[in-house]
């Protein structure tokens, strides 16, 4: 069997609609009043479900909407032949053909993934080598405070939002955002530019 993409599924739809419309027009024309009716009536529900249907044609219940239209189509065309004659034969043939093909089908379930919670990272339970570890972390971090101790772009610091400068050393200056601080290489230069000493400086 041919498997028919969702595009071409689709203009075959539309041009079975298109038959079975233009059919269900040349049967009613011909009716009496009552049945005229009846049938623009139906016609006009068959075909709000039909664009209800072609809209939302690639959702999941687009499909299912056609499948209702063309079972419809199956009811109203077996009533015709019913109380009419066997010459709307062919027609009932092609909303058979359309019910088949619109149908649900059970759609292939997407393989559920499932996420793992990352495992947190195995306890050493070796005293020695958990000293280990631990002298080393102290060494990084002992490592870590001489190199930002010493270098320092300036001997002195100062925020751009405050009026105060301090030395590196000083906790105060721990407190000035990186982005906000402002090097002096003196103190005379950071007088000149509006900034008082700190307590922190000495002499």
């Amino acid at each position: 069997m041919v498997k028919l993409g969702a595009s071409q599924k689709l203009a075959i739809y539309g041009m079975l609609v298109l038959i079975l419309l233009f059919g269900l027009v040349q049967v009613f024309i011909s009716g009496t009043r009552k049945f005229f009716l009846l049938e623009l009536i139906g016609l006009g529900v068959l075909s709000v479900l039909l664009l209800i249907g072609f809209i939302g044609y690639h959702k999941p219940w687009g499909e299912r909407v056609l499948f209702f239209v063309f079972l419809l189509y199956l009811v109203n065309l077996g009533l015709l032949w019913f109380f009419k004659d066997k010459l709307y034969f062919v027609l009932l043939l092609l909303a058979v053909v359309g019910f088949i093909m619109s149908v649900p089908r059970k759609r292939g379930s997407i393989p559920k993934v499932e996420i793992l919670p990352e495992e947190p990272h195995s306890m050493v339970f070796d005293k020695d080598a958990s000293k280990k570890g631990e002298e080393r972390k102290g060494e990084e971090k002992k490592a870590a405070r001489k190199v930002s101790a010493q270098f320092s772009p300036g001997k002195y610091v100062a925020s751009r939002r405050g009026n105060t400068y301090h030395e590196p050393k000083c906790e105060w200056s721990n407190n000035i955002a990186t982005e906000n601080r402002v090097w002096f290489p003196s103190k005379e230069e950071a007088w000149e530019k509006g900034y008082k000493s700190h307590s922190c400086i000495t002499g």
